[in-house]
């Protein structure tokens, strides 16, 4: 998708001309200088180079003393809640509602346009810039059918290199692609602004931990460690996690498996940090005190970390008293039941929007008594056409209004009432789907629906200590 969306923003400039990177960074910065020096030009992936910061754009365009940085991602944005955030006061989607700060979903995105900005900045001093995002808009939609199949992909290996590079290829209706295409180019001059200091900040220290001896940039460690990518424990001895963690990555059971480990204290509090930083870093170092909310009280999630804590200094299961009483409750047949769909940035079909979810699979398994034996039913789509609706009306006949339906999470629930928005969207007529969706689904606390969430009964009733901090479907079984 990422690459279908970068070729996409490209022919919607005509004019660009390609520099690339299949020659050595400096020649390449070389030849983009050398382009730039025309009054107006519009460049894909020009590279830039200051001191020893190396910047790679996918798209630049100059007027004269103004350049347009253009920057392709395939990051979902929601031109309507643009203008919602607008019209409440924020300068944009990008920023908190309360605070003046950018949200964080988006930071590392903007970033990368600052960083940009910088070093373009640096060799430009006295140029106007204007950054922008370029990307895929979920309210808006194409009736290009089939979009996809218009972009190929060819990998290349240089002689020599074991690298494999990607170019991509559009063979469809360029001006058709052009006229009804579904990016947005979005304005973040003020993002850019704000981080900029930032980020101009850590460049400086990256590029001194370059110079003389390679040195490793010291970084507190925190509860930001726990998806830490070189936490690996290799037979050769190299861990980059235990290399900053040292003894206190030994702690067991450890504080970073814990529930929602952030939220000690209140969503965002400081207390798991606070432990860290004292040299603490096992699950019992955990102050009772701080398995509450913010204004003291214990919540839904606190719970789960107290039976957490206290069941696995036990050793031992928990299940709660009411556990057997609500499974006994359920009426048979049960049903269980699993989706398989797809969001992807390029929709398949004329009139989708880009991350519009695609349902082509089900799975369901029944069980009519006590004890019986499972029977299991399944769908799959073999067609190249929009299959939701087909997909919700086999399930319907499958497993029609009796008994309960078990799913694992919400994937389940959210597709459904997904395909109830797509039918009054395209105007799909069927009375009764509508009516079987609107009776299964949870729409509000008012129509709970038939839907049950078996992740949220283990999260309410069940713990063992094997499971630490997670509540998946592999981890549980």
């Amino acid at each position: 998708g990422g690459y279908m969306v970068e070729k996409m923003g490209k022919v919607l400039f005509a004019e660009g001309r390609e520099i690339g990177f299949e020659s050595a960074s400096e020649t390449a910065a070389e030849e983009t200088l050398q382009a730039l020096a025309a009054e107006n030009v519009t460049l894909f992936e020009g590279t830039l180079i200051s001191g020893q910061k190396l910047a790679r754009v996918d798209i630049l365009v100059k007027r004269g003393n103004e350049f347009q940085l253009i920057e392709v991602k395939a990051k979902s944005y929601d031109g309507q809640e643009d203008a919602a955030a607008k019209a409440e006061g924020r300068p944009s989607l990008f920023w908190k509602k309360k605070g003046g700060a950018i949200i964080s979903e988006w930071q590392e995105y903007l970033e990368d346009v600052a960083f940009q900005v910088l070093v373009l900045r640096e060799l430009f001093p006295k140029a106007i810039i204007r950054p922008f995002l370029l990307m895929p808009d979920k309210s808006k939609t194409t009736q290009i059918d089939q979009l996809h199949s218009f972009f190929q992909i060819r990998r290349t290996k240089k002689s020599g290199s074991k690298f494999t590079r990607l170019a991509v290829e559009f063979t469809g209706d360029v001006e058709r692609l052009r006229a009804d295409h579904f990016l947005s180019l979005v304005p973040v001059g003020a993002e850019v602004q704000e981080l900029l200091p930032g980020v101009a900040e850590a460049a400086s220290e990256y590029v001194a931990s370059l110079n003389r001896e390679l040195r490793m940039i010291k970084t507190p460690i925190s509860i930001a460690c726990k998806n830490c990518e070189y936490r690996i424990g290799g037979a050769d001895g190299r861990d980059g996690y235990r290399e900053c963690w040292g003894a206190l990555a030994d702690a067991k059971p450890h504080l970073l498996d814990l529930y929602h480990v952030g939220e000690l204290g209140g969503r965002g509090g400081p207390v798991a940090n606070r432990l860290i930083q004292q040299g603490k870093a096992g699950l019992f170092d955990v102050p009772k005190g701080s398995l509450v909310k913010a204004d003291g009280t214990v919540g839904e999630r606190n719970k789960r970390q107290i039976t957490q804590i206290d069941y696995t200094r036990k050793g031992g299961e928990w299940m709660s008293e009411a556990l057997p009483k609500i499974l006994g409750a359920f009426k048979y047949p049960l049903w269980f039941i699993d989706f398989e769909t797809t969001a992807i940035a390029v929709p398949y079909h004329a009139g989708m929007h880009p991350y519009e979810s695609v349902a082509f699979q089900w799975s369901c398994h029944k069980l009519d008594s006590p004890g019986g034996a499972l029977t299991h039913s399944e769908w799959i789509n073999t067609e190249d056409a929009f299959p939701n609706f087909q997909f919700a009306e086999s399930l319907m006949e499958c497993v029609g209004s009796a008994g309960t339906v078990f799913m694992w999470a919400t994937h389940e629930n959210t597709i459904l009432s997904t395909v109830l928005r797509q039918m009054a969207a395209r105007g799909y007529k069927n009375g009764a789907l509508e009516k079987w969706i609107r009776g299964i689904v949870k729409l509000d606390a008012e129509h709970p629906g038939r839907l049950v969430d078996m992740n949220r009964l283990t999260e309410q009733h069940y713990f063992h200590p094997l499971m630490k901090g997670r509540t998946s479907i592999k981890v549980v079984c």
